[in-house]
């Protein structure tokens, strides 16, 4: 983990793994993760129309669904399998 600030200092200045978790995750702010998105889309990833990869996601994990869910259909998918 050299060279990730956040997690150097999250380690450093944390007495149990609870506490270093919670450093680490609070120093995930909305800016670095948009941040790790940009970079992830430039480097590794092309950009993909939300519905396709919402559905691609799905399927990756084994979960069947109609190709031609709206997003809304979607998002209470997604829901629907946080909450189980």
């Amino acid at each position: 983990h050299k060279g990730n600030k956040g997690w150097e200092n999250a380690y450093k200045n944390s007495a149990d793994d609870i506490s270093f978790k919670k450093r680490y995750m609070l120093w995930w702010d909305g800016f670095r993760i948009l941040k790790l998105v940009h970079f992830l889309r430039d480097e590794h990833y092309p950009n993909t129309p939300i519905q396709q990869a919402a559905i691609e996601l799905l399927a990756k994990n084994k979960k069947v669904v109609n190709d031609d869910l709206s997003l809304y259909d979607l998002l209470m998918l997604y829901r629907d399998i946080q909450r189980n």
